[in-house]
């Protein structure tokens, strides 16, 4: 975080908020990465928030177990800050979004915690500064929140709930006519989801994605029917009490949503009438982790050719220089008797003398057998760096080969 002095050189150097360019436009919704919020977001409904809202916004800010967590109040009316001290905030900033910006607003910023909009900041948020400190909150992994009007702007100006729509149902609304509207709400195709949040109460976005209600009735996702594709809505967990130290319910998966109401734009998949699953040639054997059954090593043995086939085991689960493979053994058990051990823990070894080892096996008919790559942390990302590097080496031709030649591949926890 800035210190005092830093903070007011920043101030001091940008001209007041009327008078500060425009920012650039978000990044498009296509472009987010797997958790698309930074820090928290608690959205509230119409009406002035519940007290459980207001515990979990303290509670979810960086120091709310426990500690004392510093709120920006933008907009609202002159009882807001006694309700957020009442509730244990430690300090309460109240920033009019129509007045000029000052020096302790920008302090205010860098030291807080939460910043809580109580009606919508359009004046605000064209001003570069205070974009740029609202961005220094999220990679501190602040708390960003509203209800009712500035919920609206949030996300359908801001873009702070990505591919979203909301919808806040007004005192009165029956079961009807509040389902009338968010069906109303987002379009076929327009690849949004519309997101019911009843009043008094708030979605909570947390950990990049998980979404959860705070509050008296639980919320609602919907995305609507498109083409083949049908209407898709679910209710979202809730809870009604906040505790310091509380995790809200993990009621639905942002990105989860984000693809459905995407996906609509295309054909329905699976298709209703799915093609027959295939290769041109060979068999491959694709098995999940912890082990491998006898009765996936009996189809494997008999589409390699039968207990006497010429077998490659490449052992990679393991790190260091140990050739011992569990594949190997396994296949030895089960009665082949033409079994090589073929080691590559790095991409030199696979160019030299492993790949002489495969190519001497490949004069005699061999098949592959295989099991997951070294590491065991981002097993995904491992494997795909594994496969890669092995292949671009003179290895990569005698699997090619092997599979070209109707020869059987199976790996395990891996990608091939």
């Amino acid at each position: 975080m800035l210190d005092t002095l830093a903070a007011l050189a920043l101030t001091a150097a940008l001209a007041p908020v009327a008078d500060l360019a425009p920012v650039a436009d978000l990044a498009p919704a296509a472009d987010l990465p797997p958790a698309p919020i930074d820090g928290t977001l608690v959205l509230a409904g119409d009406g002035a928030p519940a007290d459980c809202v207001l515990d979990a916004a303290l509670g979810l800010a960086p120091s709310g177990h426990g500690g004392a967590v510093d709120v920006v109040l933008v907009g609202g009316s002159r009882d807001m800050p006694e309700r957020w001290l009442a509730r244990g905030a430690a300090t309460v900033t109240a920033i009019d979004p129509g007045k000029r910006w000052r020096d302790e607003h920008t302090l205010a910023m860098l030291r807080a915690e939460a910043v809580w909009f109580a009606e919508p900041a359009e004046k605000l948020w064209r001003a570069e500064l205070f974009v740029e400190l609202l961005d220094n909150l999220g990679r501190r992994g602040g708390l960003v929140g509203g209800q009712g009007e500035a919920t609206e702007w949030l996300v359908s100006e801001v873009g702070a709930l990505p591919s979203s729509r909301v919808l806040l149902p007004r005192g009165g609304d029956g079961a009807n006519a509040t389902r009338s509207r968010l069906e109303a709400l987002v379009e076929a195709g327009d690849g949004r989801v519309a997101w019911q949040i009843p009043a008094e109460s708030a979605l909570v976005v947390y950990g990049g994605r998980r979404v959860g209600v705070v509050g008296e009735e639980p919320g609602a996702a919907f995305v609507p029917a498109s083409g083949e594709w049908p209407a898709r809505s679910e209710s979202v967990d809730h809870q009604d009490v906040f505790d310091p130290g509380d995790t809200p319910p993990y009621g639905a998966d942002l990105l989860s949503w984000i693809r459905s109401a995407r996906d609509r734009s295309g054909p329905l998949w699976p298709p209703a009438d799915p093609p027959a699953p295939g290769i041109p040639k060979g068999t491959l054997v694709l098995s999940g982790g912890g082990g491998v059954q006898s009765p996936t090593w009996r189809r494997f043995i008999d589409a390699a050719g039968g207990k006497d086939a010429t077998i490659v085991c490449i052992p990679s689960a393991g790190s260091g220089d140990d050739p011992d493979s569990y594949s190997a053994d396994q296949l030895e058990d089960h009665g082949c008797e033409n079994v090589h051990v073929l080691h590559a823990p790095s991409a030199a070894a696979a160019d030299g003398d492993a790949a002489s080892s495969f190519r001497q096996a490949r004069k005699r008919g061999c098949s592959a057998s295989g099991n997951s790559p070294p590491g065991p942390c981002n097993r995904s990302a491992r494997q795909a760096r594994w496969s890669g590097s092995r292949c671009s080496t003179a290895t990569g031709p005698s699997l090619s080969s092997a599979w070209s030649t109707s020869g059987a591949a199976q790996t395990a926890s891996a990608v091939i």
